[in-house]
C-alpha cells in the first residue's frame, strides 16, 4: 500500500513544546503507514536548538536556513522559496505546519504548490501579550485570511479552541479540531533520589522548593513569580523556602538582578538548562508558573507525571490540563492571589504533599504519544477520504 506523504513544517526547534510535538510525531508516524519529512527553521541567538531531540526520535529533516521567528522581508521571501523547492520534491499529500511564522510561509508555499490537506496546529498564540497592538491586529488579519485555505485548524485545548473561534474569530468552529499533547511523560513514574541540585545550591531536604522550568523571556514573567516569593518568604517568616527557575533566554541577567534587589539571593536559584528533568522534578515540591498567556505548558504535565503539586495562572489552555487534585489555579493572574494560595499549601503541606500521586497515572494516559499519533492518524485520513470524495 502507497504511504501517505506528510510534512510538517515548524519554525524553530527550540526548547519547548511545539518542537518536541513535531519531532516525536516525525518519528512515530512511519509505523503508521506515512513517509514522514519535518522541514524546521535556525534558532536564533539567545535560544536553545532542542538537538537532542533528533538524536533521541530520529526520523527525516531538512533545516530551512532562512526560516527564523524574526520578522525579515527578505529572509522570509528566501525561506518561502526554499519551503516552496522543498516540497515540490517532496510532494507531500498533507502539509502540517506549527507556529506563527511556519504557519505563514509554510501554508503559502503548501498551496502554491498543490498540497491536497493543509493543516495548521496552534500551540498557543501570538495575538495578546507578545507584540504592539498594530502588530497584534495585523497577525489576526493574516490568520484569517490563510483560515480560508486551511482544511483544519487544531488546538492543544478545548480552552484554546473556543478562544481563537469565539473571541478572535479566525474561522467558523467547524474547522477546528482540539487534539491535546502527547509527550513521554513514563520517564517521572520513578523519580531518582532527591538530592544533586538541593546539595548545589545548599537547600535543606526539609526545605519547601518551588521550581519553575520554561524560557526566561517576558510573557512567562518571572518578575511576578520573584515579586510572589519575596512576599511569600515575609507571610511565612517560619518555614524554609527556596526556589529554582530553569531555563534559559534573554532576562536571565535581568532576572538575577532583580532577585538581588529584592535580597533573595540565598532562597533564589537560576539553574541554567535542564537536562535532567526527572532529576529537577526529585529535587522540588511544588511546581509554580506566572505567565501572562500560555498554550499548554508542558511543564505542568510533566510536574502532574512526577507527582508534584502544581500552582498556574487561569490563562490560555493551562486550566484544561491542570488536575484540581494536586493544584491550584490561580486568578486573577495578580501577586496577592498567589501568595495566599501558596500561604494556604505551604501551612496545610503535610496533607497535601502526596497529593500528586493520585494524579500521575491519569496524567500518563491522558498525554500518551501513542494516543496524540492516532488522533492525528485519523484526522488525516478523514480530511483525505473527504478530498476524495468531493
Amino acid at each position: 500500500m502507497k504511504k501517505i506523504r506528510v510534512a510538517r513544517i515548524i519554525t524553530r526547534l527550540n526548547v519547548g513544546g511545539p518542537a518536541y510535538q513535531a519531532v516525536l510525531l516525525n518519528h512515530l508516524l512511519p509505523d503508521r503507514g506515512y513517509e514522514a519529512l519535518l522541514i524546521h527553521g535556525t534558532v536564533p541567538p539567545g535560544e536553545i536548538f532542542f538537538g537532542d531531540l533528533l538524536e533521541k526520535y530520529p526520523g527525516d529533516t531538512y533545516p530551512c536556513r532562512k526560516l527564523s521567528r524574526k520578522i525579515a522581508p527578505l529572509a522570509d521571501f528566501a525561506a518561502l522559496v526554499d519551503l516552496v523547492k522543498v516540497l515540490k520534491k517532496f510532494r507531500p499529500d498533507i502539509v502540517h505546519t506549527h507556529t506563527a511564522k511556519a504557519g505563514l510561509l509554510g501554508r503559502l508555499a503548501a498551496k502554491m504548490t498543490g498540497a491536497r490537506v493543509l493543516i495548521h496546529t496552534y500551540h498557543g498564540h501570538v495575538l495578546e501579550g507578545y507584540f504592539s497592538s498594530p502588530l497584534e491586529k495585523m497577525i489576526l488579519y493574516t490568520e484569517k485570511f490563510l483560515a480560508k485555505f486551511t482544511d483544519r485548524l487544531v488546538c492543544i485545548s478545548p480552552k484554546l479552541t473556543t478562544e481563537l473561534s469565539q473571541k478572535f474569530k479566525i474561522a467558523p468552529i467547524e474547522k477546528f479540531a482540539t487534539i491535546e499533547l502527547g509527550l513521554p511523560l513514563n520517564r517521572f513514574t520513578s523519580l531518582p533520589g532527591r538530592g544533586p541540585l538541593r546539595t548545589k545550591f545548599n537547600i535543606p531536604d526539609d526545605a519547601i522548593v518551588l521550581g519553575s522550568l520554561g524560557r526566561l523571556v517576558p510573557i512567562k514573567n518571572y518578575h511576578r513569580m520573584l515579586c510572589i516569593f519575596h512576599n511569600l518568604l515575609r507571610m511565612v517568616p517560619n518555614k524554609k523556602l527556596y526556589l529554582l527557575i530553569g531555563g534559559t533566554g534573554p532576562l536571565e541577567n535581568e532576572l538575577k538582578d532583580t532577585a538581588r534587589k529584592f535580597g533573595l539571593t540565598e532562597n533564589v536559584f537560576f539553574p541554567g538548562l535542564v537536562r535532567d528533568l526527572p532529576q529537577f522534578y526529585a529535587d522540588i515540591d511544588i511546581g509554580i508558573l506566572t505567565s501572562d498567556n500560555e498554550g499548554t505548558p508542558v511543564t505542568i504535565l510533566e510536574a502532574q507525571a512526577a507527582g508534584k503539586y502544581v500552582v498556574a495562572p487561569d490563562v490560555g489552555g493551562i486550566g484544561d490540563i491542570l488536575d484540581p487534585r494536586a493544584g491550584a489555579l490561580i486568578s486573577p493572574n495578580e501577586v496577592d492571589a498567589y501568595v495566599h494560595s501558596l500561604c494556604d499549601i505551604i501551612n496545610n503541606w503535610s496533607t497535601l504533599k502526596t497529593s500528586g500521586e493520585q494524579v500521575r497515572s491519569a496524567t500518563i494516559e491522558r498525554f500518551s504519544p501513542d494516543r496524540l499519533a492516532n488522533d492525528l492518524d485519523y484526522l488525516y485520513r478523514k480530511l483525505l477520504q473527504e478530498k476524495e470524495n468531493v
